[in-house]
């Protein structure tokens, strides 16, 4: 985003939790949404909170990473960011696309450690929350082009918000 704004969210570790492949997870919740463990089925309250307190965006391109049944990239376009949201899993990514039928996100199923080359370099906004935050952190940092000022607010392992 222009302007200089700068987040920090800060929530609580997942460290520990099963370390199930993430399709395996969706693709055995079925129809039952809520079996998914983290899955809020509402935008998470730290990208509510940090929402509040910016000005509406202009259309401002937005990531978010690992966005599982798409709730918060929902809101962020509800907001006024053009949102391009992806997760490992393709059970996630068709129940976004069943979930919010003619949304304006685009889904994707993609590898956070093999993006693809036209997301380089980067976006205005990267939302990670509580998926891979280190990883996250390393991806949003190699993104960036010197161009453009690098992602800033990533909270290790938590989640976070960054925005340029």
């Amino acid at each position: 985003m222009s302007g200089g704004h700068r987040a920090r969210c800060e929530g609580v570790s997942d460290a520990g939790e099963d370390e199930v492949g993430f399709e395996e997870l969706y693709a055995k919740a079925g129809e039952n949404l809520e079996a998914v463990p983290r899955a809020l089925l509402a935008a998470h309250p730290a990208v509510l909170s940090w929402l509040d307190r910016q000005p509406r965006p202009g259309g401002e391109a937005a990531l978010v990473i690992g966005c599982g049944y798409g709730d918060d990239a929902e809101e962020l376009c509800r907001r006024g960011f053009r949102v391009t949201a992806f997760d490992i899993a393709p059970t996630a990514i068709r129940r976004c696309r069943e979930r919010f039928p003619g949304s304006e996100v685009e889904y994707r199923v993609a590898d956070l450690f093999a993006v693809p080359a036209e997301w380089h370099p980067g976006f205005d906004l990267v939302v990670e929350i509580r998926t891979l935050g280190l990883a996250g952190r390393a991806w949003m940092s190699s993104s960036s082009s010197s161009s453009r000022s690098p992602p800033v607010g990533a909270v290790p392992s938590v989640s976070s918000i960054s925005a340029r």
